[in-house]
């Protein structure tokens, strides 16, 4: 099916496609509420690492903002908006399956432990690979 945007036609996107578009965000967010909350605080707890300064995080952190920006499905605005809210979504599942965690049934207490990161962590490898796969 073909949508109409100004004199230019473009291609429909079905839902599997933008399913998958936005499937590998889910496992991205997963590593984006520890990176910013869970993990300094555990560091803090266990080790005697501090987050003062960027150091060399700074140049990866400007060249994945660069390659965010190149990729583009489609040139409709009906479109792209449909993928942002494929995206979104994709993106609030991940912090939520994320932060849910400690709540599993196999783990005693309701705190965000080094036990719980590592699963979110086998989690996350096993999922990237699997879509990696496919």
């Amino acid at each position: 099916m073909r949508a109409r945007s100004g004199n230019v036609q473009a291609r429909r996107l079905s839902p599997g496609v933008k399913l998958a578009y936005s499937a590998l965000l889910i496992p991205t967010s997963m590593l984006h509420a520890p990176a910013l909350s869970i993990i300094p605080a555990l560091y803090a707890k266990y080790s005697a690492v501090s987050f003062t300064g960027m150091g060399l995080r700074k140049p990866w952190i400007i060249a994945g903002m660069f390659l965010c920006c190149l990729g583009e499905l489609s040139r409709d605005y009906a479109e792209r908006s449909s993928l942002a809210a494929y995206r979104t979504f994709s993106y609030f599942l991940g912090i939520g399956l994320f932060l849910s965690l400690p709540l599993w049934p196999m783990f005693a207490g309701l705190e965000m432990t080094l036990e719980v990161t590592a699963l979110a962590s086998w989690l996350i490898v096993l999922s990237i690979r699997n879509a990696d796969d496919s």
